[in-house]
């Protein structure tokens, strides 16, 4: 018995086919063997897949499927990237500068928020001047964080098949060197 099933994902369209052996004619297919198949033909691990049919999601791994209304001929949807697990590595790695770039700049934001008071007049004016140079301090460090930043975006060694991560790792930088022009 063969079971063809037509996912989609990215615009892509793929073919599996679930076959049972001779001595399964009985059984049924269940949702983790077409996972599994689905990673086989679209590299997309099986952690990293949500697949959906008639709007609904097949999330028990389980469950036979035609109990979730996959027969011959189904059409199904693959949600789900191809990142392996270096990839994922690196793409933690870069949500957490992204993090801390997060960070650095709700810093510069009180910093803006204090000298636009200073300006508005809420200190008075013999105290202006140290306080400019305690807000001149600080900014200096949030660049330096801001560096430190990019230094760590740039000490990611990325083979060449790692586009979308690379892409990402690129729109940070642009953003962090944005938020240190804006800021100077």
């Amino acid at each position: 018995m063969a079971e063809n099933i037509f996912p989609s994902a990215g615009g892509q369209k793929h073919h599996v086919t679930l076959e049972l052996a001779q001595e399964d004619h009985d059984s049924t297919f269940c949702v983790s063997q077409l996972m599994k198949e689905v990673a086989r033909v679209t590299e997309v691990p099986v952690k990293n897949q949500r697949l959906i049919v008639k709007g609904k999601s097949l999330t028990d791994p389980e469950a036979s499927l035609k109990s979730c209304g996959v027969k011959n001929g189904t059409k199904l949807m693959l949600i789900g990237k191809k990142y392996n697990a270096e990839d994922e590595g690196f793409i933690k790695q870069i949500s957490d500068i992204e993090v801390k770039v997060k960070r650095t700049e709700d810093k510069i934001n009180e910093i803006m928020q204090e000298v636009d008071s200073i300006h508005k007049g809420f200190l008075s004016s013999d105290l202006q001047e140290e306080a400019l140079k305690r807000l001149s301090k600080r900014v200096t460090s949030c660049t330096e964080e801001f560096s430190k930043q990019v230094e760590c975006c740039d000490a990611l060694t990325l083979s060449e098949s790692t586009d979308e991560i690379r892409k990402k790792r690129k729109q940070l930088v642009n953003k962090i060197l944005a938020s240190v022009g804006s800021n100077s």
